[in-house]
């Protein structure tokens, strides 16, 4: 069968505001990057991600116009000395929220565009497995 132009029309006026919603279902709260050194070519960003939707989410990349790259990962402990390893992807199942904090799991922000700089602030966007993205700001913070 067929489906007509009006019937498409339909079909897809339910379906895409159900998927731009998937990735607004991951809340991204306490956003921030540590101030790196000045002649940096990296920064570290952190954040708090919760999935509030009945679904699994799964983010699969994150990107911000401020550098040529950002990854994720995770650092462990290995024989008494400290290894990061790359994340491909951060699953979130309903109600799991997942903490990105100094001596864990981390935004690297590498090869920065322009320096980045106390009370600045950063947007960084989250994309997930549907498509959708997610643009959070990060604000600079400087630590001791």
């Amino acid at each position: 069968m067929i489906l007509s132009g009006l019937r498409i029309a339909i079909l897809f006026s339910v379906l895409i505001p159900l998927a731009a919603v998937a990735c607004e279902s991951v809340d991204i709260t306490n956003a921030w990057i540590r101030e790196p050194p000045p002649s940096s070519n990296v920064a570290a960003g952190y954040f708090d991600a919760m999935n509030i939707g009945s679904e699994e989410q799964i983010i699969t990349s994150i990107k911000s116009s401020c550098c040529a790259r950002v990854s994720m990962h995770e650092t462990s402990i290995e024989g008494g000395r400290a290894r990061m390893h790359h994340l491909d992807a951060l699953k979130l199942a309903p109600t799991e929220k997942v903490n990105f904090a100094p001596n864990g799991a981390h935004l690297m922000l590498v090869g920065p565009v322009v320096p980045i700089r106390s009370s600045e602030v950063v947007e960084i966007n989250f994309f997930c497995l549907d498509g959708t993205s997610t643009p959070i700001e990060f604000k600079v913070l400087r630590t001791n």
